[in-house]
């Protein structure tokens, strides 16, 4: 390859085909591609704050809150209350 830019292409075919097996394997838990990190990071850190969590995700806190209401609804994340 000599354009460094056509490396893109097959990272873009390689990054579709990972999302689409995770849509695909998360479907019978009623998770959704997207949210499988959002769950990983509260798994890993316990007690990790709003902030925190869209820090490490690169999110806004809007999404963050967008993506979590499914899973709270169906018992798969709790919040502690304070």
């Amino acid at each position: 390859m000599e354009d460094p830019r056509e490396i893109c292409g097959p990272i873009a075919h390689i990054y579709r085909s990972h999302l689409a097996y995770m849509a695909k394997e998360l479907e019978d838990y009623g998770i959704g591609s997207g949210q499988f990190d959002f769950l990983m990071v509260l798994y890993r850190k316990d007690g990790i704050s709003q902030e925190a969590l869209a820090k490490i995700l690169k999110n806004k806190q809007s999404h963050k809150h967008q993506g979590d209401s499914e899973p709270g609804k169906r018992g798969v994340c709790l919040q502690a209350k304070r």
